[in-house]
């Protein structure tokens, strides 16, 4: 009997906890709050009553009157402003909600693709250690991010360096000021191999676009004329409102392209040399028009048909605004960066390994993918590669035509190897990998750049392509200017991180997005309005918006060079890992070499310059590194200088 009564109590308390809980969870946001407060709000035990007693009645008239003449004008300042923003609250994610979703990280937690994107303040009665403290907020699976940060924010220092130091997955990086491979270079070379396309620096890695035109094992030549003009797209940036103009000289660059791809020898397929043939003289372009119409392709067959048809004030006009646009492509640094390809730096080869390292460890073959460091002797380093493209930000609009081929090859590069294994799985004859990371391809400053067919392609279709766009900008009118559909590309994005706006515009574009809430009164008001996130309010915060969630003020992370505990643990462990290995020795170059490529220059230039140049060019010399000439005898097929003879026109 006493047993009985016991736990009949126990289970009659239990039905009336949940029966309250079931109450509460049916209150619209505000009272739900309210009634949360009430234990905690500073009045008398009747006034507490005599407001929960409204609450259960639902009678929003009397629960009005009890607040405005009851319990207000019992508070200090303080609370009564904490009441009159219940529901802003609620309309923000809660800790215990971000403790439900897979943006919380946990303890050992395995996910091998987390991005960080900044801290939720915990508060102390929410906290362990019974103190303010903050949990990490990740982002992982499918999808990408887009990041609206005014300069001088942040975003490096508090993001960009911090997730390219810890993640271990292969990664494209656009590094204006070069900082990034200083603060991560190093680290990631742990990860797997370290390139830096600098084209302002001696120690440049070097990437020739060309070499993207050949078709993946087994495939269809046919390619070759839609690489080329993916890439002839890159390289032109539309200029006008009139398309004739950007399309003939896409039509032009595309033939060229395939041209030099066809006839040239290997080592001379690169962007200078279709440049040289847009300088060519009158003679030389009328031998190019005939090479042309008189081409086994039936493509070049057209090209060169159509310009023959053409008036010489149009072809002229159409072949200047080629050179205007490629004459960036004519400068030394340039040049010299995209003379040849870096051995491995190839975007098919960097999916490849990476694709190879997972496979084999499901096989049993290999080591987890990613860096292990040992106890006892070396660390085990990975097999996902990183590329970073430096230019210096005062050069960005000038070199963007550079920027934008060297990020979209890039892109279409891993896109079409995905493709290509995805096609191969559908066949039985390899099988996809659990779990693999995605490809990071981190896009500061993106707008500069300039409207880039690629990225929307890939924001779109990358899902299914296994990559994961970064993309960063200024400010929402930076979008808006060059993208017509930025608001489809800021829809696609998964994960939206807004830092504290400078401009209205921007700001009221979050402000819309985050939407109204209902305070205790019944009224509408905006989450946060266009002043409120310009000011001191979201000064050191983010906001975060991750699709099927609630919006999140997170805390920026503390500045990467400016946290003790970090630069300690930074210091610690380049002790031990030491200067990316290019740093020592740089990679082989799959292509001219420097000495090459200065001769070519020379015997290009007089062959340009001098009508007799077929004929009785001079030998030229050229020492080399070894300090040995390079120079090798006349040979049919050869030039004077002993490299394979381009076509003379």
């Amino acid at each position: 009997m006493v047993f009985g009564k016991i736990f009949g109590g126990d289970k009659k308390r239990r039905q009336e906890a949940e029966e309250a809980e079931n109450f509460r969870r049916g209150l619209e946001a505000p009272m739900r709050a309210l009634l949360d407060l009430i234990f905690d709000m500073p009045v008398d035990r009747t006034s507490k009553m005599l407001l929960r007693q409204k609450i259960i009645e639902r009678d929003k008239g009397e629960l009005e009157r009890v607040l405005q003449n009851v319990i207000l004008p019992k508070l200090d300042a303080e609370w009564q402003a904490r009441i009159k923003d219940l529901g802003k609250t609620e309309a923000w994610m809660t800790v215990d909600e971000f403790r439900e979703t897979p943006m919380s990280l946990r303890a050992q937690d395995k996910r091998v693709d987390m991005l960080d994107l900044g801290r939720f303040p915990i508060p102390a009665d929410k906290s362990q250690s019974k103190e303010l403290s903050y949990g990490q907020i990740v982002f992982d699976g499918d999808g990408h991010l887009l990041t609206v940060a005014p300069t001088g924010s942040g975003k490096g220092q508090g993001f960009i360096i911090r997730n390219l130091y810890n993640y271990e997955g292969p990664a494209v990086v656009l590094d204006p000021k070069g900082e990034l491979y200083r603060e991560t270079g190093w680290r990631r070379d742990w990860y797997g191999k370290v390139f830096k396309w600098a084209p302002f620096e001696e120690d440049s890695d070097c990437f020739n676009p060309m070499d993207m035109l050949s078709p993946l094992p087994n495939g269809d030549e046919s390619v070759v004329w839609d690489n080329a003009r993916r890439l002839a797209d890159l390289m032109i940036e539309p200029m006008g409102k009139e398309p004739f103009w950007d399309n003939a000289a896409k039509d032009l660059l595309t033939a060229l392209i395939f041209y030099v791809y066809r006839t040239y020898p290997p080592k001379q397929r690169n962007i200078r040399e279709v440049t040289r043939l847009l300088a060519l003289s009158r003679e030389k372009q009328a031998a190019l028009v005939r090479t042309l119409t008189e081409s086994d392709d039936e493509r070049l067959q057209e090209l060169g048909n159509t310009l023959l048809d053409q008036p010489d004030n149009v072809r002229m006009s159409i072949t200047q605004t080629l050179r205007t646009q490629l004459d960036v492509w004519r400068t030394e640094g340039v040049v010299r960066a995209t003379r040849g390809t870096t051995h491995d730096m190839h975007p098919r080869t960097i999916a490849q390994d990476d694709y190879m390292r997972w496979f084999l460890h499901e096989q049993g073959a290999e080591d987890p993918p990613g860096f292990w460091p040992q106890r006892d002797g070396p660390a085990i380093s990975g097999n996902a590669h990183t590329v970073y493209l430096v230019i210096p930000p005062e050069q960005i609009s000038t070199y963007r035509s550079v920027l934008r081929v060297m990020l979209g090859m890039m892109m279409q590069g891993v896109m079409e190897y995905r493709r290509y294994l995805e096609a191969d799985a559908s066949a039985g004859n390899v099988l996809l990998p659990e779990g693999q990371w995605p490809f990071l391809f981190v896009l500061d400053e993106m707008p500069q750049l300039g409207y880039m067919q690629v990225v929307e392609d890939a924001v779109s279709i990358a899902r299914g392509a296994n990559i994961r766009l970064w993309m960063i900008a200024q400010d929402l009118s930076q979008l808006r200017n060059v993208y017509p559909r930025w608001e489809t590309l800021i829809a696609n994005a998964k994960a939206q991180m807004y830092f504290r706006p400078n401009d209205l515009g921007t700001a009221q574009y979050i402000s819309a997005q985050l939407g109204e809430y209902k305070d205790i009164w019944g009224n509408r008001t905006p989450l946060a309005s266009p002043q409120e996130l310009m000011g001191e309010t979201f000064r050191d915060e983010v906001v975060i918006r991750v699709q099927g969630h609630k919006p999140i003020r997170a805390m920026i992370p503390a500045f990467w060079n400016a946290s003790e505990k970090i630069q300690t643990k930074v210091k610690r462990e380049r002790s031990v890992l030491g200067n990316p290995d290019r740093e020592a020795e740089p990679w082989p170059v799959d292509g001219m070499t420097l000495e090459e490529l200065n001769v070519q220059n020379e015997a290009m230039c007089k062959q340009l310059s001098d009508a007799q140049a077929s004929a009785d060019l001079e030998p030229t010399d050229v020492e080399g590194e070894d300090g040995k000439s390079v120079r090798a005898d006349v040979e049919e097929g050869l030039t004077e200088d002993g490299l394979p003879r381009p076509p003379r026109l």
